[in-house]
Order: C-alpha cells, then sequence, then structure tokens
C-alpha cells in the first residue's frame, strides 16, 4: 500500500475512531490501540502539553487517557468496522 498518510490519520479520527496498531519503541513488541480526536470522548479539561513533532498524541478510549506513539512505528489502521485503512508493507 502507499504510505502513511498523517493527515488522513487525523482526519479519521476527528470523525471517529480508529484501530492503531504500532511497534513499541522500548521492546519492538506490537500495541492496538483504539484511538480518537472525536469531542464527545475527549475529557471536559485536559491540560495541553507539548509534545515533540514526531509523536502522534491521540485519546486512548479503552483506558480514557492521552497516549502517544512515533509515526514511524505505525503499522496498520482500521476502522471502527475491523476495515483495513492502510497496512505497512512487511509490517
Amino acid at each position: 500500500m502507499s504510505n502513511f498518510d498523517e493527515e488522513m490519520l487525523f482526519s479519521l479520527m476527528r470523525e471517529g475512531v480508529v484501530t492503531v496498531t504500532f511497534r513499541k519503541k522500548t521492546d519492538g513488541s506490537l500495541r492496538v490501540m483504539d484511538c480518537t480526536l472525536v469531542d464527545d470522548y475527549l475529557p471536559e479539561t485536559s491540560t495541553v502539553k507539548k509534545w515533540p513533532d514526531r509523536l502522534i498524541v491521540v485519546f486512548d478510549i479503552e483506558n480514557e487517557v492521552w497516549r502517544s506513539f512515533y509515526r514511524d512505528t505505525v503499522v496498520k489502521l482500521e476502522d471502527s468496522d475491523g476495515n483495513v485503512i492502510w497496512e505497512k508493507a512487511n509490517g
């Protein structure tokens, strides 16, 4: 498939929940997270934190906390129905 499109990910997360699979930098294991940027899921008050540009910051709906991952570790994106939106070759 084509290269990872960060803007596409942000657009999808502003519309609904996206399942992101990525490799953890610390040990290389795969992590799967359901995340969003839809206001209805976000806490009413949040402290805005400065994040490095290479990180993607999302709201983890399962754990109800802000999380981040490195854009170069993304392996797969799926919509809320489990349809693959993007997948890294040899993920």
